[in-house]
């Protein structure tokens, strides 16, 4: 009886052992899945209506961006880069470019990220009325 009684203990500590290993093996896991989905990172893809042009947004963890495309016209490539800070509001993304002229206005996207797919729909450009405004999707992927 005796024995019986150390071995029954003996499994229930290595029991509870190997749940409370597995749990904070859980724990882990789910930070990850979370970083996932973060804007952090590079994404690039193509203009949504000019499908030659490529685009590339940097977002950066001190809440800077870039932007940079490479457009195609008359058989030449043209390169810009546009920087500032970016602020997310709910599905909302801010951007909020740090150049000093008209060509660069504050930009509000509808935003989602699934997988590793950024999608942003142009809503509003600062300054722009409604009915002038041509929205535009864009579906980036994430860079490795």
């Amino acid at each position: 009886m005796k024995h019986l009684r150390n071995y029954l203990t003996l499994l229930l500590v290595a029991l509870l052992g190997t749940l409370t290993f597995i749990a904070c093996d859980k724990d882990k896991d789910d930070d990850s899945d979370s970083s996932s989905d973060s804007i952090v990172g590079t994404w690039t893809g193509y203009h949504p209506k000019y499908r030659q042009d490529i685009i590339e947004f940097t977002f950066n963890a001190d809440d800077t961006y870039t932007d940079s495309y490479t457009e195609i016209a008359e058989g030449k490539a043209y390169t810009g880069t546009t920087h500032g800070t970016y602020r997310i509001e709910g599905d909302e993304l801010l951007l909020i470019p740090t150049e000093d002229s008209n060509k660069y206005l504050v930009h509000t996207y509808k935003y989602s990220i699934v997988g590793n797919k950024l999608t942003m729909i142009l809503t509003a450009i600062e300054g722009v009325s409604g009915e002038s405004l041509n929205e535009q999707t864009y579906v980036l992927t994430r860079k490795k």
